[in-house]
């Protein structure tokens, strides 16, 4: 067990179930690899580690493709898109409209603030990050992101 903590505070384990477990005095792992070193324990649990989890923006990207493309575009951009912004964004979803002769997809991920976007994009939010195959499928390549701050978010309402 940790020697440096107070005496009165709960060992790690009783506060956090499993969740918590103790190398030596100096170094404790929370499950999922999380390292936190030092002489004394900051956090003894992955509740007390929790992220940010109310989000400031909005990015939106809107791409279009020719309807006979549409239904092969769909799987690539659910299989290639949307994972990367699963692991990082507060949020993420996927739209899609069906017009007469395009088919429209329009992503929007959210977003702690500008500095969490910008450590996903490694460089400037607003520039636009391509995947490898949307040359093929999409009917001109996007050109911007949307950036939008978000002054409501009354979800869940009923």
């Amino acid at each position: 067990m940790l020697t440096d903590r107070d005496p009165q505070e709960p060992p790690p384990d009783e506060r956090c179930g499993d969740d918590f477990r103790t190398i030596d005095r100096r170094v404790a792992i929370a499950r999922g690899g999380i390292a936190l070193a030092g002489l004394v324990l900051l956090s003894a649990c992955k509740k007390e580690l929790a992220m940010p989890t109310k989000p400031t923006i909005a990015r939106i990207w809107p791409g279009r493709t020719r309807r006979d493309v549409a239904d092969r575009y769909e799987p690539y951009l659910r299989a290639e898109g949307i994972p990367p912004l699963e692991k990082t964004a507060l949020g993420v979803q996927l739209f899609r409209e069906d017009r007469e002769d395009e088919t429209w997809f329009v992503t929007i991920s959210y977003w702690a603030d500008m500095q969490a976007m910008t450590a996903f994009t490694k460089g400037d939010p607003t520039k636009v990050h391509h995947l490898d195959r949307d040359k093929e499928f999409l009917i001109e390549l996007p050109e911007r992101i949307e950036i939008l701050r978000i002054l409501e978010d009354r979800q869940g309402l009923r």
